[in-house]
């Protein structure tokens, strides 16, 4: 009955939307409706061919899409377009997605979650550089406990790296490729277990890039490292840079998301959205294609409390949890916006499909998916070539559809 007080007003509110698939999304015991199936959250990073979520009911973890080096969790290499348990009985409070490429060059992915009951990181898929950090280099298709023994409140993983914050200290560590400084450890070599990032400093959050690294300090302000190029960094110009430095404007932010080529910060005091990096899809909203190496103002001044960066697009979430998006929309407008079929580059914010109101948002280069408000349901759009929206088929979606329920 807990999930049901919790979710009081919500429930009605959401039963005309849903037409039916509620029910489905509820456990049913001798004919008495007992459980909301309800999500909890959704990855974090930018989900490439796959997505996972934890349900509310039981903290498990489940995933769909692209298993190719096992990133789904499931003690196999099979492929789902629907929902499927991640293997172990893990409880966690939160998941992951990155993405990494290895010699061939594929392009492959990995997951981790964080135990809910001691905040221990697991992780599972790609490992051809140690990006796992359980001191291998093997990839795994069922979670294994990262070496580095702590509670961590965050994983962030990107192209190659991925970053641990250690909840008692605010330490950040880093494992994987360490090629343009990517690990902001003061050096290039790769690691297969966490290393220290340099600078003893205390961070609230890190969001991992291509090969890069951006985090707010205890003060809000935004830091950087790692390869430059475009001026992903937004710290002036394309320099790579070995430890954290401070990005230009010394704003106190309460947001931070970079992923591919780019940066956004959200400032604190007013909400408006700061970008910089690589813009030729317009991914930036700042009403033009130019790259930018310091940070530009995006248009519309709006209030976002969230905002999602990732290789080709990003997704903003304003003060009433409504999302929008620039960026590319796609080869024959595919939708990767979830704005519809429209113009194939878009450089300012445009209103995402549905009215949705939304608790947080995940975009990938091709997908995107968002976690209404309450929980009931989960949303994707963009491409689904491998099932990785999660709906039972293979058909892209230009706007927001349901991600299947699990079964109970």
């Amino acid at each position: 009955m807990a999930n049901v007080d919790r979710f009081k007003g919500v429930l009605s509110a959401s039963i005309d939307k849903v037409n039916g698939i509620l029910a489905s999304n509820i456990d049913k015991i001798n004919g008495v409706s007992l459980v909301l199936r309800i999500w909890r959250s959704i990855n974090d990073g930018c989900p490439y061919r796959s997505g996972i979520a934890i349900l509310e009911s039981d903290g498990t973890a489940w995933a769909w899409g692209d298993n190719a080096v096992g990133q789904l969790g499931t003690n196999n290499r099979t492929s789902y377009s629907s929902p499927v348990s991640v293997v172990g009985a893990h409880l966690f409070s939160s998941v992951c997605t990155g993405e990494a490429q290895d010699a061939s060059p594929t392009y492959t992915s990995r997951s981790f979650g964080i135990h809910a009951s001691d905040g221990s990181a697991w992780g599972w898929g790609a490992n051809e550089a140690g990006q796992l950090g359980d001191n291998t280099r093997t990839s795994r298709s069922s979670p294994v406990s990262v070496v580095r023994n702590a509670s961590y409140i965050q994983v962030a993983t990107g192209y190659d790296p991925t970053f641990f914050l250690d909840g008692a200290t605010g330490s950040l560590w880093a494992c994987g490729f360490n090629g343009y400084y990517a690990l902001g450890t003061n050096n290039t070599t790769s690691y297969s277990s966490p290393r220290s990032v340099y600078g003893n400093r205390s961070y609230l959050t890190v969001s991992a890039g291509w090969n890069n690294g951006h985090a707010l300090d205890s003060d809000g302000y935004c830091y950087s490292w790692g390869w430059a190029s475009v001026g992903r960094l937004g710290t002036g110009d394309t320099s790579n840079v070995a430890t954290p430095k401070r990005v230009l404007g010394n704003r106190v932010c309460s947001y931070l998301s970079e992923w591919g080529e780019s940066g956004v910060q959200l400032v604190t005091a007013d909400g408006s959205s700061w970008v910089w990096g690589l813009n030729g899809e317009g991914q930036l909203g700042d009403g033009t294609l130019t790259n930018r190496t310091s940070p530009v103002s995006t248009l519309g001044n709006r209030s976002y409390r969230e905002v999602c960066a990732s290789y080709f697009a990003t997704v903003w979430i304003d003060g009433d949890g409504h999302m929008w998006a620039s960026g590319y929309n796609g080869i024959d407008d595919r939708g990767y916006l979830g704005v519809g079929s429209v113009g194939l580059k878009e450089s300012s914010p445009m209103s995402v499909l549905g009215d949705i109101v939304v608790e947080h948002v995940s975009k990938g280069s091709h997908i995107a998916y968002a976690l209404e408000q309450g929980g009931i349901n989960l949303w994707g759009w963009g491409g689904n070539n491998r099932g990785q929206l999660g709906t039972g088929d293979t058909v892209f979606k230009s706007f927001p559809v349901l991600v299947l329920t699990p079964p109970s």
